[in-house]
């Protein structure tokens, strides 16, 4: 999805049909990436991008998976064409490019979008309540404002979960209550060495590999925590915070940070580090959302205040991902029920 995000941006800036060998285009986040149904691994899959919003430097591009749906065996021993075929909605990802002058790095200017048709005018209008709504998140997040009074409300019970009733002077040692699991101990992480094979046009790490390596970690702390095979359902903002150079150490951190009923959100913290002696840095902070067919997971509980925030955060991108959800019909197809796109930016795969 990546790199049809990528195609996408570099054929909406290209001038008369080449690409703009002058311009520099990086991810900068990933907006969201939802998945509706399980994917088959026996059926065809059709990857659909295109630049659905642009500001100034910036470009939102939406990509959607479909599959294509075989309904007898006569079907699927004939090639159809796209055209013909039937495809189903399986998830929909939203990538916030921007670009860059090569030389400098600074925000280089993009082409302007042009909307022909109602769909496309309803893809810019949620683009621009997505870029809105991420302004809000950053005045909102918790190393600016503290937790509300809903939110500090859960903190509170929980903590009084932990501790024994009948002292009222809050002095005993905190217990973990049946049926639930200290935050600290479902913490697991990995490290890897960046080699060249994993490097992108700009002889930077790929982010692709590293949202793999962070997904992977993440449905193994998953697997870990429940004793069984979890379904993957939705994966929040990822902002690509710094490049990763070819030779650095990035060590990946997953935790489970918030559970409800069948479900888990799952933060994985990024660091690099150079081997000469450099500075950790942040790269990235993931956050993924499982669920558990078949298993309840215990509930997870903060000991610290640190905790309790990753606790909230969780929370808030737990239900983001619902409230997305919700919006899906069972049959996984969005309401419009189209694939249609913007002619000048589409690539498909």
């Amino acid at each position: 999805m990546d790199i049809i995000a990528a195609y996408s941006s570099y054929l909406h800036c290209s001038q008369h049909g080449e690409i703009d060998t002058s311009l520099t285009i990086v991810t900068a986040l990933v907006d969201r990436f939802d998945i509706h149904e399980s994917i088959s691994l026996e059926r065809d899959i059709r990857l659909t991008g295109m630049v659905s919003w642009v500001g100034t430097s910036s470009m939102e591009v939406t990509i959607f998976m479909d599959q294509e749906q075989v309904t007898n065996e006569a079907d699927s021993s004939e090639a159809q064409s796209d055209s013909e075929s039937k495809w189903k909605r399986l998830a929909e990802a939203t990538f916030v490019m921007v670009g860059r002058t090569p030389l400098t790095n600074k925000a280089a200017p993009v082409n302007f979008l042009q909307l022909r048709t109602q769909n496309e005018i309803d893809m810019y209008q949620q683009g621009e309540r997505r870029k809105s709504a991420r302004r809000q998140m950053a005045k909102e997040a918790l190393t600016r404002r503290p937790p509300n009074e809903e939110e500090r409300k859960v903190i509170h019970e929980m903590f009084l979960k932990t501790i024994d009733p009948s002292d009222s002077s809050i002095q005993t040692d905190q217990r973990i209550p049946d049926g639930s699991a200290w935050m600290e101990e479902t913490r697991i992480s990995s490290v890897r060495l960046c080699h060249p094979q994993h490097r992108n046009i700009h002889n930077k790490i790929f982010g692709g590999y590293l949202m793999r390596q962070a997904f992977e970690l993440a449905f193994t702390a998953a697997s870990v925590f429940t004793n069984c095979r979890p379904n993957f359902i939705a994966m929040d903002d990822i902002f690509f915070r710094c490049p990763v150079e070819i030779g650095d150490i990035v060590e990946f951190r997953a935790q489970i940070v918030y559970t409800k009923d069948a479900f888990m959100q799952i933060a994985v913290h990024t660091e690099r580090w150079k081997q000469d002696g450099g500075k950790r840095e942040t790269t990235n902070l993931f956050q993924f959302t499982f669920s558990s067919p078949g298993c309840v997971p215990k509930q997870v509980l903060p000991k610290t205040y640190s905790e309790a925030m990753r606790y909230v955060n969780g929370m808030r991108c737990y239900n983001r991902a619902m409230e997305r959800f919700s919006k899906y019909p069972p049959n996984g197809v969005l309401p419009n029920g189209s694939t249609s796109s913007i002619s000048a930016s589409t690539a498909k795969l």
